[in-house]
């Protein structure tokens, strides 16, 4: 969802850019070009086609894969991207948060790590925007999340002996999170020590979203590229399929909709400029805006009646 939304919003909006480079691996039977098309056939592109129809002309696929080595790209695209890419935006990772402690290890903090390597070289790197989640720290802070580096859930040495002997032991992992929720998050959070640590030369920055939703504005109001998380869980609500849900309804939840972010992330790397500090930028609604399960469940069963009459 978030890089759909980057994509348009970079070539709607930035007219100076030449090229997006986007690294797509093949899925499926289907090759980086046949998904690109897929891609583009999304209703959020709708608007650029519309109105400026030859700017998807700077869209470049880049065949690649987080977990393979060198991401999976062929030298002579690395040596374009070494040579054109100005600017990285990092938020590939997989989601699905019951994973067994490697897989996000491989994939969300491997691919952080080959991505930085390779940002390394990039001869006219500006800025490394590294997205990351509100949620790799709170676990272990009374008084919320700062926009602040925090320091590493474990050494990387200790995360791979741990795997080495554990990963196939639910309750072992559970206790080796020690507070954060998830593997999910725990990798969140090592990957991040890991950019500020490693970055040397490169202009870094992280942003840290919240529970990211659908747009709220741009490019059209209301679109999500899924339906699972919160957006599920408060549909079945509505419609009377989840009649009990475990919980405390007082309790806030931090939607952020994925064009805030998005717009956060383009605005942070043009203004940021060039330092050795690595600045950090929470992106969440709570501490202006908080929505509590309860208000989200009675405004979202209200809208469904509402759409249901409307038919």
């Amino acid at each position: 969802m978030y890089f759909q939304v980057l994509i348009e919003k970079l070539l709607y909006t930035c007219t100076g850019i030449e090229k997006v480079f986007l690294l797509v691996r093949e899925l499926k039977g289907l090759s980086p070009d046949q998904r690109m098309q897929q891609f583009l056939n999304n209703p959020l592109f709708q608007r650029l086609k519309d109105e400026k129809p030859k700017i998807l002309n700077k869209l470049i696929p880049v065949n690649g894969n987080l977990s393979a080595n060198n991401l999976g790209i062929s030298e002579e695209d690395a040596e374009t991207l070494i040579d054109e890419v100005s600017v990285v935006f990092h938020a590939a990772a997989t989601v699905r948060f019951n994973d067994k402690m490697n897989v996000p290890m491989k994939v969300n903090f491997g691919g952080t790590m080959k991505m930085l390597e390779l940002s390394k070289k990039m001869k006219n790197l500006e800025m490394f925007v590294h997205v990351s989640t509100a949620y790799a720290h709170i676990s272990h802070l009374k008084d919320g999340v700062r926009e602040v580096l925090y320091p590493p859930p474990a050494t990387l040495d200790e995360v791979e002996d741990f795997i080495t002997k554990y990963n196939d032991d639910e309750e072992m992992t559970n206790k080796y999170l020690n507070g954060r929720v998830n593997t999910y998050t725990f990798a969140k959070a090592l990957a991040e020590h890991h950019v500020v640590k490693n970055k040397e030369h490169v202009p870094v920055i992280i942003v840290r979203p919240a529970a990211v939703t659908a747009t709220i504005d741009a490019p059209t109001p209301g679109w999500s590229s899924n339906w699972q998380g919160v957006p599920r869980a408060l549909y079945n609500v509505a419609m009377g399929y989840s009649r009990v849900t475990p919980g405390r309804h007082i309790n806030v939840i931090d939607f952020i909709p994925v064009d805030y972010v998005v717009n956060l992330c383009i605005i942070a790397a043009a203004k940021s400029g060039r330092t050795n500090d690595v600045p950090v930028f929470n992106c969440s609604s709570s501490s202006v805006n908080p929505i509590t399960w309860s208000k989200a469940y009675k405004w979202f069963t209200e809208d469904v009646v509402r759409r249901g009459k409307s038919k």
